[in-house]
């Protein structure tokens, strides 16, 4: 139950020092999203750019490499499971950091312009949903978990010594497999 304010200040005092933590955890909240993707696509970059030197120095033979680039792209997915799994997470923190401080902005409406100087996050309560151009990090997640499922697709089946043609069409239907399967995980499920 709120407590109403009263007009010593001390409870307008307190609630303004709770909207600057759940301020700051709504940032902080942000940046580590934006950290983990930065870290999962680093990753990326770094395993298929060291394959990549490889397949150009050619110390392995084609068969192997195409079982590293599996390997690789297999491991690469998992984590990628699980780092969209944790940003799913994290969107659902966000979203309650921001209906907290929409309602502690509500309550300190009144006596917002005596006792709040600076600029503070902004809050539209009836605000975009995240999208691959509006902060949707784990929309990121999920097209490169689909790339990786199509790299490893391919590369089994170029292994396995499957036609162009056949390691393609594999790696397109585990790359759509893959976005549906992303589309499943972020799926609301209602108790």
């Amino acid at each position: 139950m709120a407590r109403q304010l009263d007009s010593r200040g001390d409870d307008i005092e307190f609630l303004l020092k709770d909207f600057e933590q759940w301020s700051n955890s709504y940032s902080k909240n942000e940046e580590l999203g934006e950290k983990r993707v930065n870290f999962f696509t680093s990753v990326i970059a770094a395993t298929f750019g060291g394959l990549g030197f490889l397949a150009e120095n050619n110390p392995l033979r084609t068969l192997e490499l195409y079982v590293a680039a599996a390997f690789a792209a297999l491991v690469l997915l998992l984590f990628g499971i699980l780092t969209t799994l944790r940003i799913k997470r994290r969107n659902n923190q966000t979203s309650h950091y921001l209906a907290l401080i929409a309602e502690l902005r509500q309550r300190l409406a009144p006596h917002w312009a005596r006792t709040v100087s600076g600029e503070f996050i902004r809050y539209d309560e009836n605000r975009r949903r995240r999208s691959l151009r509006n902060g949707g990090y784990v929309y990121v997640v999920g097209l490169l978990n689909s790339a990786l499922s199509m790299i490893f697709s391919w590369a089994v089946s170029a292994a396995l010594g499957q036609t162009p043609a056949i390691a393609i069409c594999g790696a397109l239907g585990s790359g759509l497999f893959a976005a549906i399967v992303h589309i499943v995980l972020l799926s609301e499920r209602k108790a």
